[in-house]
């Protein structure tokens, strides 16, 4: 049982009295373990904090999930410790599993875990059956793995925004676009990826459904890649030039993405086929807010997702499932349509 601070302090005294009735060596015998204990007490380290690890699709280049990242750090308030985890290939789904099966079978200690899924279409069995087992909440982040409650195993919940609602907003806008313009047969083009497959989807059944003299072209290999993203609108913008078909509206679903399609419009060979084209992404990231709000880029829109509020439902879910709180399976927040016009 320790004594406390201030009992200490009153015994001082008393201790002094004591070393000067007494031999120097019987003092220094008494004396010399009561100050070893009062040291150590002082420089005991503090309790390990609880660690939580967060799972990541990519790294490198993802502007967005930078911003997430920073903010679930920030939600945690320093309470936890967070261990972030990065696959070996970006949205590679059997890689992430496999990561994935090595922090959950190996004890290191954590009380929670955060995912943000890569190609769920193709993992979902491999997410479903990890996650059951893992003995802690399991909070997947940006992309929803599963479709309905009943697929969520009992220890895990998804926060993020609707693909869908996303797609929808983005066409509506391509919609006011294109029924401004005088083409009478636009041409769309659709950068997307294999895993927000919701927001392409979305994207054409409203933009045809409202325009159906639209033609729209989806292409979903961009990876969330500028690089790749510019090499495909590149290589699109000549295929449609020896059709004779300009194109009108490019439809990006990550803003890192639609950067790539700037850097193909402003390449030197891309022609008269860049001129006049309207670049929409989704994300709401500073780059993409900033050559908005220029009013000179081709960048005219962009659906905004917001990374702080994301990472504090995140974090707010994972506390509640951690307490034994009833939670909804799927959380959903809103998104913003941001655009000069």
């Amino acid at each position: 049982m320790l004594v406390p601070f201030t009992g200490l302090l009153r015994g001082l005294p008393a201790l002094a009295i004591l070393t000067t009735s007494v031999p120097a060596w019987l003092a220094l015998l008494i004396t010399c373990p009561l100050a070893a204990m009062i040291i150590g007490i002082f420089r005991r380290p503090p309790p390990a904090r609880a660690e939580i690890f967060l799972l990541m699709p990519a790294f490198s280049q993802k502007h967005w999930l930078a911003e997430l990242l920073r903010n679930i750090d920030r939600s945690l308030d320093r309470r936890f410790d967070l261990v972030v985890k990065i696959p070996d290939s970006d949205y590679a789904g059997t890689a992430q599993i496999r990561r994935l099966r090595q922090t959950l079978t190996r004890d290191k200690g954590y009380i929670a875990g955060f995912v943000v899924a890569a190609e769920p279409d193709a993992t979902r069995e491999d997410l479903v059956t990890l996650c059951a087992k893992a003995p802690y909440p399991i909070i997947f982040v940006d992309v929803q793995p599963f479709a309905h409650d009943a697929d969520y195993p009992t220890n895990t919940a998804f926060v993020g925004c609707s693909d869908e609602l996303i797609g929808e907003k983005a066409g509506r806008y391509t919609a006011r676009i294109i029924e401004r313009s005088p083409a009478a047969h636009p041409t769309v083009l659709v950068i997307a990826t294999n895993t927000h497959r919701g927001r392409q989807r979305r994207f054409v059944d409203v933009l045809t459904g409202t325009c159906p003299q639209a033609t729209v072209i989806v292409d979903e290999d961009g990876l969330f890649a500028r690089d790749r993203a510019r090499d495909i609108v590149r290589r699109r913008l000549a295929e449609l030039a020896r059709q004779n078909r300009p194109v009108d509206v490019i439809f990006c679903t990550s803003d890192e993405m639609a950067l790539g399609a700037l850097d193909a419009l402003y390449a030197p060979d891309a022609g008269d086929q860049a001129r006049g084209v309207r670049v929409i992404g989704v994300d709401g990231t500073r780059e993409a807010l900033a050559l908005i709000n220029s009013g000179g880029s081709p960048l005219c829109a962009t659906i905004v997702q917001d990374p702080a509020r994301v990472a504090e439902r995140a974090v707010d879910l994972m506390e509640r499932k951690l307490r034994g709180d009833d939670t909804p399976k799927r959380n959903h927040l809103p998104v913003e349509l941001y655009a000069l016009d």
